[in-house]
């Protein structure tokens, strides 16, 4: 073997270890970024889980009941002025340092002004200061908090319902629409200020369909959350949560549930009864040290917590009976 062909021999194989080192370490990288929570762990282990562990301080403001009285399913959101309520079939301002009712936007019923229902998954936009309903129409009306409908975002007709309704930024919205019947692509939907559909990504959730049976689970079915200037998802049969960047999921948190997984597949066969004895965990939001997070199982709903700086996980011992998960209709 002469020189030159040792020289080849030597870079190929220079070549070959500085790829495989990228990869190796480029697969690493991938792992580290998504941590995982271990949700069988916490619930054997319940605490209490105290509110100094979570909280420096506590502001306390009384909201006027003189012309409303807040109902069920309540959503708060607070900006620098004001207090918005959303709760089922209100949608409620107040003042942010007095409590002080100022007005109903918008309302329940068929009027010009009315809205069919409410939303329970980020229905309140920080940026623009508006509020997404539901129309009669299926599709999501943009309220201003003076009670204007500023906008109409309308359903496609090739989709059969639209889910939660968020926004992405100050141009693009993002909708989940999920797969209604197992045969459909459960998929995002970004919507512009036009009104129309400028990109979609397919989530492949799909389930084997059952012709006698569909059970809806609402806005849950797909969930949307915002941290840090950055907008994240979780379908309710997928373990994972991920960060929705351009044209892309990014899996940043999965959740291990073991033998209290639900079979997404066959999840339309399974009776009311039979599902809760599975781990469905819902309702996210998220802080600088901890992810917040929603435990339905045994019909009881207890809070849970990830405390990113232990990633560890936490399920309360209190709990509340679940009175509304399993009613919603079949059909």
């Amino acid at each position: 073997m002469n020189r030159k062909e040792r020289m080849l021999i030597l870079y190929s194989t220079i070549l070959l270890i500085t790829f495989l080192s990228f990869f190796s370490c480029k697969k690493n990288r991938k792992k580290e970024t998504i941590r995982e929570i271990n949700v069988v762990s916490a619930y054997e282990n319940r605490r209490i889980i105290k509110l100094s562990d979570i909280a420096q301080s506590v502001e306390y403001i009384q909201l006027s009941s003189r012309d409303s009285l807040v109902g069920v399913a309540r959503q708060i959101f607070i900006d620098p002025e004001n207090i918005i309520v959303v709760a089922f079939k209100q949608q409620f301002l107040f003042r942010r340092k007095t409590g002080e009712f100022i007005r109903e936007i918008g309302q329940f019923g068929r009027g010009p002004n009315g809205y069919r229902f409410t939303r329970i998954n980020l229905p309140y936009n920080e940026s623009r200061k508006t509020i997404y309903s539901g129309s009669w129409k299926e599709d999501v009306l943009e309220y201003a908090l003076d009670g204007r409908v500023l906008k109409v975002f309308q359903k496609p007709r090739n989709i059969k319902r639209l889910g939660a309704f968020v926004w992405a930024n100050d141009s693009v919205h993002v909708c989940y629409a999920p797969n209604f019947t197992g045969d459909d692509t459960a998929k995002l939907l970004f919507y512009n200020r036009k009104n129309d559909i400028i990109s979609t990504i397919s989530t492949n959730d799909r389930f084997e369909r059952n012709p006698n049976r569909y059970i809806s689970w609402g806005e849950k079915e797909g969930w949307f959350y915002r941290f840090d200037n950055r907008l994240f998802f979780k379908e309710l049969f997928n373990d994972t949560i991920f960060e929705i960047k351009y044209k892309k999921l990014v899996p940043k948190y999965e959740f291990f549930s073991d033998k209290y997984k639900p079979d997404s597949y066959k999840r339309n066969y399974i009776t009311n009864e039979e599902m809760k004895s599975f781990y469905l965990i819902e309702n996210f939001f998220e802080s600088a040290n901890f992810l917040f997070f929603t435990l339905n199982y045994k019909g009881e709903l207890r809070a849970g917590l990830f405390d990113k700086r232990k990633k560890e996980a936490y399920i309360t011992d209190s709990k509340k009976a679940d009175s509304f998960f399993f009613n919603i209709p079949c059909f």
